[in-house]
């Protein structure tokens, strides 16, 4: 696996993690590959550590390039700059596509809670003049292909999230705020189709921000599909024991199912890797290999005749 860090910006304030698989269809040939960009929660105080790399894994480990972007928070979160943030992370994966075997037009976002909100805006807004202008790109290479949103803050609603827009707002009022960074505003032809679950039970980002989000995309005509779940925890990631940190009750594997259905959703989206090498040619060099894209190797033996 190729594992990077890159500093997006030479001041460690924003850093981009690659987890990109490298193994081949037969040597030397790599499959073109989906990408998923992971924008972990933490109420733009802190980026949460089990919706971050235990789910840029779990991309990686079902055959994406995972990527894990720590966009700006806390001093540094006043609206758009983690928007502008991802942009320039997307622009960057794209400039690096043929290096990374990503193809740049299969990149997804994947954000929780508050991650939930910088990749709603980001979808929404990659186009927009003031981010644009922040992010440093004049052109779509900072726009999502498709959005992931887990739990996902949507509307400027300070209902129990007062801290978190104050970190936004910088010098504007909130009804500014409200103006400028409620997604669901923002929706329009230029956003990308979407996969969306939440908890019925989260009493920190209520399940009416997702309902607000999907009514907007279908008054638009944007494809989401929609998974809500009645059980379930705030800031449970992946449902599973890898992002969980041992606490059970991040833990549900009725709503770890949501991992699944988001993988055959980017597949029915995008398709599988396309290769570079025919299905005949793969299958003639596997004679000859232990495994895909690794060499026979024999320990005392004349290698090919076994002897």
């Amino acid at each position: 696996m190729l594992c990077e860090k890159i500093d997006l910006y030479g001041d460690h304030r924003v850093m981009l993690y690659t987890y990109i698989q490298k193994w081949t269809t037969v040597r030397g040939h790599y499959p073109k590959r989906t990408g998923v960009l992971v924008l972990p929660g933490g109420a733009y105080m802190f980026h949460g550590i089990s919706e971050g790399e235990p789910v840029a894994a779990a991309f990686a480990g079902a055959g994406c390039n995972g990527y894990l972007l720590r966009y700006s928070i806390a001093s540094h979160a006043e609206f758009p700059n983690s928007v502008a943030d991802v942009c320039r992370a997307l622009q960057y994966i794209r400039a690096h596509s043929e290096q990374w075997n990503q193809d740049p037009d299969k990149l997804a976002l994947c954000g929780f809670s508050a991650g939930g909100h910088v990749a709603a805006c980001t979808g929404t807004m990659w186009n927009r003049a003031d981010v644009r202008e922040r992010a440093g790109i004049q052109d779509d290479s900072g726009k999502p292909n498709a959005l992931i949103l887990g739990y996902p803050c949507i509307t400027v609603d300070v209902e129990g999230q007062a801290h978190m827009y104050n970190l936004l707002k910088g010098d504007r009022t909130l009804e500014e705020l409200r103006e400028i960074a409620s997604a669901e505003k923002w929706v329009g032809p230029h956003t990308p189709p979407v996969f969306l679950w939440n908890l019925w039970k989260d009493k920190m980002v209520p399940v009416e921000h997702g309902l607000k989000f999907m009514e907007a995309l279908a008054e638009k005509d944007i494809p989401f599909e929609c998974h809500t779940y009645m059980q379930g925890n705030h800031a449970s990631a992946l449902n599973t024991p890898a992002s969980s940190l041992g606490d059970p009750v991040r833990e549900n594997s009725h709503v770890a199912r949501w991992f699944t259905d988001c993988m055959l959703w980017l597949e029915e989206l995008f398709g599988t890797p396309a290769l570079d090498v025919p299905q005949e040619n793969m299958r003639s060099k596997a004679k000859v290999r232990a495994h895909l894209g690794q060499s026979v190797i024999t320990f005392g033996k004349d290698e090919g005749t076994g002897e």
